[in-house]
Parts: structure tokens; C-alpha cells; sequence
């Protein structure tokens, strides 16, 4: 009950604060009882000390006052005897003194308020020896019978034995004065109370401040170390930008330095691909007809080759000039069937086998679905180089990503091929500009897939599936369904 009150008092929790709290009120405890303890037990050996020595010094005084050496060397006589008895009644005057027997000095008691005492010798009486040695000795143990007790009903009384001695330096007898110690063993339970009481209340009172300190100090640790995690977290985080800023920059400092020369190539080259496009149309005019057939199928091919270099740089100022975009709200569904009906015939010249599993009735996203069309065209392209020549199978889906209660739903398109996968090493610069594994590649595909999706609040991702080939995941935002 004290150490639950000590802990709403001062609102410890769990933790090291709690077991340096239960360590300290321990320690405390034991030290405070300690104290208790050995103070107490000084205090009552010094008070029992002065009582007795003050009783002593009281009876020397009186025993000095009406006796001599004579009368314990001849106690019998009538002098001897009165002058005890008015030694008795002075003596007796002394608060808590019971009773009273003097002994000579071969131990035989010689006056006694019990008669019946007079004239024994008590040889086991180990006080009394001691006092006829010359000291001062005290029988403390209350309620022990002994032989010079045999008259006695009261065992409650503390025997105090008095050396007499005179001018010669020679005990001559002893006195045995009872004292009932019933006001100096009260005084004594006062000082232990009040040792106690103090001890308590000072070992409460450090107990208290010293684990308020320490509490002070642990909130304060506390506070301090949630504060340097809030600044560490705010460090990384500024960190963070600052690299992905530092990275963006980078880009866009790379991309303006190749729409640059993109720029400058692009403009040089179109217009002599055009005047070469226009040559060869009107040579096909002015061939013979006899030369006809053969002529016009190599002129076709060099028009196919400029229409092919054509798109080459096409697809050059589509990745560098900024995108345009018209936001709409849009069926993934059918841009990927259009994107689907575009490639249909270059899907079927090969061994290409395509799997669609479209989810029917997905929300609707917002985008540029010209945009949207050219990336899956691009990823879909990807895909078929990816299983030629050998042959394979294509595999597209789409479906809708429910978060519960939390974030934003979406809808997604995952296109995965036969194919051999993507290196890890590739993995990493898939997506980078001009990066290309192909003979003939630009590197520029899967960078304007990434480009156009991300222009329309999308998300791409590329990974190698379960069963081998590679696989894209790309996702949209959107609204619940109803």
C-alpha cells in the first residue's frame, strides 16, 4: 500500500525509473531500520547507564551521610542498626526505589527490609561479587528468580549493587537498592518512538526528493533523446530531398544537355529525310515500265527505312520536348485494347501468343489516353522483342487494388512475357534513357513508357515474375467503385 501511494504520488511508471525506485525504497528502508536500531539501542544503554549511576551516586551520598566503616564491621549492635534504618528511610525517599538490603563485606546481609534475609549469604549472585569487587553492577534480566528473591512477589524491579567504600579505599559493604523501571523503560519507548518517527520521516522525506530528481532527470532524458530523433528524423528526411533533388537535378541538367543536340541533330536530319522521301517518290514516276516491278520494290524499301528513321527521331523530341497531356477521365480497359489492336499485327507475324484478362467494370482513372497508349505500345513492344525469335506467350491484366480503409484504391495493368528475364544489373538501368540491351535498340521505349505514365499520376515498376520473364506493374490512382 506505501509504495502504491508512493507511486501515484509521484508518477512512476515502467522502466529503469521504476527499478531504481524499488531499489532505492529497499535500501532506504533497510538503512532507515538500521539506524532505528543501533540509535535506539545507544539511547537505551546510555539512559539505563545514567539512571543507574545517579541511583548509585544518590545511595554513596546517603551511605556517606549515616554510616561509617564501623557500623558494617559490627552491624548487629543497636547503633549499627537504627543508623540503617534511618539510612533505609532516607534512601527510600528516592522516586521508583522499591526496596533495600545491605550486605558486609563477605557478602551476608546484614539489614534488610525482609527480616527473614538477615544473616544469609547468597554465593551464585554474580552482581553482588561484582560489587564487592569495587564496581557498580546492575541485574537487568526482570522477572528471574533467585535465591536472595525467595521473599519476593514483585520480579519486576531492577536490582542496582552499591559499593560502600570510605576513606581507606576498601569496600566494606554493598547495598542492593530495587528500582522499578517501569518510568525509565517508558522514557526509553518515548526516545525510540521519537527516533523512529524522525528516522521515518527523514528517509521518507530523501526517498521522495531523491527519486523526484531522478524522474525529473529521466523526463528530461527522455525528451531529450525524442528530441534528437525528431531532429535526426527531420535530417534524413532533408537528407533525402536533398538527394532526390540533387539526382533531379542531375536529370534534368542531362536532358537539357541531350534535347540540345537531340534538337539540333533532329532539325538536320528531317529535312534532308524528307527531300530523300520526295526524290525517291518521283523517281518511281520515271522508272521504266519494263524495270518497273523490281525498282519499285527497292525504292519501297528505302522509303520504309526513312519512314523507320523518321520515327527514330520522333520518338527523339517526344522523350525531350515537355509532355502535353489532356486529363480525362478514362477506361483502362480501353486504352489497353487499343493499345492491344495497334500491336495485333506485329504480335501475329511471330510466334507470339497474347493472354489477356481484363477485369471488367474497374473505376475510372484520369489521363491522356493518347499518352497512356504510346507507354503500353512501348512496354508491349519490349515484351515481344523479349520472346523472339523463339516464340512465347504475352500475358495482360488488369484489375482493381482495394486498401481497405486506409490510402487510396487503384486499379492496375501487369504485362509479363516468356521471355529470359531481366538481369539484376539490367534491373537497376531499365528505365534510364538511352540504356539498351537490343542491337538496334534506341533505349528510349521503356524511358517514355515511364515518362508518359508518371505524366499522368501513374506508377511503374519492373521485376522478373515467379515463373520466369519479365514483368511490368504499372498502377493508377483512383476512386472506390460504386
Amino acid at each position: 500500500m506505501i509504495w502504491s501511494s508512493m507511486k501515484k504520488l509521484l508518477r512512476i511508471g515502467r522502466g529503469p525509473v521504476t527499478q531504481f525506485a524499488l531499489l532505492s525504497f529497499f535500501v532506504t528502508a533497510a538503512t532507515t531500520a538500521a539506524l532505528v536500531v543501533v540509535i535506539s539501542y545507544h539511547f537505551r544503554q546510555d539512559l539505563l547507564e545514567r539512571e543507574w549511576t545517579f541511583t548509585a551516586a544518590y545511595v554513596k551520598k546517603e551511605a556517606h551521610s549515616n554510616l561509617s566503616a564501623s557500623h558494617f564491621l559490627a552491624p548487629h549492635t543497636p547503633e549499627a542498626q537504627a543508623r540503617f534504618t534511618t539510612f533505609y528511610e532516607d534512601v527510600i525517599l528516592m522516586p521508583e526505589l522499591v526496596r533495600l538490603k545491605i550486605y558486609d563485606a563477605q557478602g551476608v546481609v546484614i539489614w534488610s527490609d525482609e527480616p527473614r534475609l538477615v544473616g544469609q549469604r547468597f554465593p551464585d549472585n554474580e552482581q553482588l561479587k561484582g560489587a564487592l569487587a569495587g564496581r557498580i553492577t546492575v541485574k537487568g534480566e526482570i522477572g528471574e528468580r533467585k535465591g536472595e528473591n525467595v521473599y519476593e512477589h514483585n520480579l519486576s524491579l531492577v536490582e542496582v549493587y552499591v559499593p560502600i567504600v570510605f576513606h581507606d579505599s576498601r569496600v566494606v559493604g554493598v547495598v542492593e537498592a530495587y528500582k522499578s523501571p517501569d518510568q525509565v523503560f517508558a522514557r526509553v519507548r518515548s526516545i525510540k518512538i521519537i527516533v523512529a518517527a524522525t528516522a521515518l520521516l527523514g528517509a521518507s522525506l530523501l526517498y521522495i526528493a531523491l527519486v523526484y530528481i531522478v524522474r525529473r532527470s529521466a523526463i528530461r532524458i527522455e525528451q531529450q533523446q525524442e528530441a534528437l530523433e525528431y531532429r535526426s528524423h527531420q535530417l534524413a528526411v532533408a537528407n533525402e530531398e536533398l538527394r532526390g533533388m540533387q539526382t533531379q537535378l542531375i536529370a534534368t541538367e542531362r536532358l537539357a544537355a541531350i534535347g540540345e543536340v537531340v534538337t539540333a541533330v533532329a532539325h538536320g536530319i528531317r529535312n534532308p529525310l524528307a527531300n530523300i522521301r520526295a526524290a525517291i517518290q518521283v523517281a518511281l514516276l520515271h522508272v521504266p515500265l519494263e524495270s518497273r516491278s523490281s525498282a519499285a520494290h527497292n525504292l519501297a524499301n528505302v522509303i520504309q527505312e526513312v519512314d523507320r528513321l523518321e520515327a527514330r527521331v520522333k520518338e527523339l523530341f517526344q522523350f525531350v520536348e515537355p509532355t502535353k497531356q489532356r486529363q480525362l477521365r478514362l477506361d483502362l480497359n480501353a486504352v489497353v485494347t487499343g493499345a492491344l489492336q495497334m500491336i495485333a499485327g506485329r504480335l501475329s507475324s511471330g510466334d507470339v501468343k497474347l493472354v489477356e484478362r481484363l477485369t471488367p467494370g474497374l473505376p475510372p482513372i484520369t489521363g491522356d489516353a493518347m499518352l497512356l497508349q504510346q507507354a503500353i505500345l512501348n512496354i508491349l513492344e519490349n515484351a515481344r522483342d523479349a520472346v523472339l525469335p523463339a516464340g512465347g506467350a504475352i500475358t495482360v491484366i488488369t484489375d482493381f487494388e482495394s486498401n481497405g480503409s486506409h490510402g487510396v484504391d487503384k486499379v492496375f495493368l501487369d504485362i509479363s512475357d516468356t521471355g529470359p528475364g531481366i538481369p539484376p544489373d539490367t534491373l537497376r538501368k531499365i528505365f534510364e534513357p538511352f540504356f539498351t540491351t537490343k542491337p538496334k535498340g534506341t533505349g528510349l521505349g521503356l524511358a517514355l513508357a515511364k515518362k508518359f505514365i508518371e505524366a499522368n499520376d501513374g506508377a511503374i515498376k519492373a521485376g522478373n515474375a515467379p515463373d520466369g520473364g519479365a514483368r511490368f506493374h504499372v498502377t493508377f490512382s483512383t476512386s472506390r467503385p460504386a
